[in-house]
């Protein structure tokens, strides 16, 4: 969620309750009306980070590690504009990119619910990755059936248990076909805050707790049992129920890693608030019981001064660092391409403009993986004792 900080609890759930008997045929209605709400709201997020001390944490680059994965988000909402290429997938693979993260959108692989399930253009996508040694994270489920498209329209008219029985087809059917091709999927997108998604548009009604509840129940149960090999991301965005969520998600699933979603100076282009996602990061790993924190998506748009091509590159080398440094293991850049089918600043997240032309940013991605790969080479050749001096210094 391109947003910062964290939300104030009081009064939001009284909201919510009031708007659950309008969850379809009044839902589009309500985005509309409600929009300059969930702005008032969202503008008054705080950016302190609570409760535990990020200085605690232990640095990445430890050789006995998997390396650190360094990766784009590259088709994460079905619009025309993201339509990616196997040039692209190319160019990816050229800029030292090792990861790469893409929405299964249901509203794709079933436009209608008596079509079967087409799944060619993701095939040619994730082949292409895997041929260029790329591994892909499949978000999968993600419930946006509203005006940035991920699940199809015809969800908007289903009730929830409706609605859970195509999830359960939709995400058994996927998961299997992907299931030796994909390393890991993400379940959801940014579970704990989906009714701020309902409030901006993204989507439709309202979507209560227990409802959400048994949606990651349905992806989690899909992806153990047709992909029991793969690993299990949950999706969650450092506002509302940051932490409750996280927590709720331990007692109700199995999973293997905590994706952040963070736009830590997505309101005020100020770099200093990067450093907040170091507490963010220690946050979310004392609130899953130590599992691995990933930066699953951040990102910088560049739609007018001062949000501008040279910030944005200098936010990527920033957020990078302060990752690393957390302990984080990998980072996902939101996203590879702009898209004029996009609203408002929603148009400029990309390293690229729509047109293939690169932006400062993706020149100083490329600079930046080729150094610190290199850096993490020299690192694991050194004793133990330099390299943890070595790794502490970034």
């Amino acid at each position: 969620m391109r947003l910062p900080g964290r939300i104030p609890l009081s009064g939001l759930p009284r909201l919510f309750r009031s708007l659950r008997p309008l969850r379809q045929e009044r839902g589009l209605q309500i985005q509309q009306r409600l929009r300059p709400l969930a702005v008032a709201i969202l503008l008054g997020f705080s950016h302190a980070s609570l409760g535990v001390d990020s200085q605690r944490l232990t640095p990445a680059g430890d050789a006995a590690e998997p390396p650190f994965r360094w990766g784009l988000v590259a088709y994460h909402v079905d619009l025309p504009g993201y339509e990616l290429t196997l040039s692209d997938i190319d160019r990816m693979a050229d800029a030292g990119i090792r990861w790469l993260s893409i929405d299964l959108a249901w509203s794709r692989i079933q436009p209608d619910p008596q079509s079967p399930f087409d799944f060619a253009f993701f095939d040619l996508l994730v082949d292409a990755a895997r041929q260029r040694g790329l591994a892909v994270v499949g978000k999968i489920g993600a419930g946006y059936n509203g005006n940035r498209p991920i699940a199809p329209a015809w969800t908007r008219n289903l009730d929830e248990a409706d609605y859970l029985a195509a999830l359960e087809d939709y995400a058994e059917a996927t998961t299997r076909h992907f299931a030796d091709r994909i390393h890991s999927f993400a379940v959801e997108n940014e579970f704990n805050i989906p009714n701020v998604h309902s409030l901006i548009g993204w989507r439709v009604g309202v979507w209560t707790p227990d409802f959400m509840n048994r949606v990651m129940q349905t992806l989690a149960h899909a992806v153990h049992t047709q992909a029991p090999g793969a690993e299990l991301i949950i999706s969650v965005t450092p506002l509302a129920f940051f932490e409750s969520g996280i927590e709720r998600m331990n007692r109700l699933i199995d999973y293997d890693v905590v994706g952040i979603h963070t736009y830590p100076a997505g309101f005020v282009p100020d770099l200093a608030l990067v450093d907040s996602i170091k507490g963010q990061i220690a946050r979310a790993r004392q609130a899953s019981g130590g599992r691995p924190i990933l930066i699953l998506e951040t990102g910088m748009h560049t739609e007018k001064p001062p949000w501008t091509e040279t910030l944005q590159a200098d936010y990527l080398e920033a957020v990078s660092q302060a990752s690393r440094q957390a302990g984080a293991i990998g980072i996902f850049f939101y996203q590879y391409l702009d898209n004029r089918n996009e609203a408002g600043r929603e148009r400029y997240f990309g390293l690229v403009t729509s047109d293939r032309t690169p932006k400062a940013a993706w020149q100083r991605y490329r600079s930046l993986i080729a150094r610190e790969v290199e850096r993490d080479a020299g690192s694991a050749a050194q004793p133990a004792d330099r390299r943890e001096a070595s790794s502490s210094s970034r």
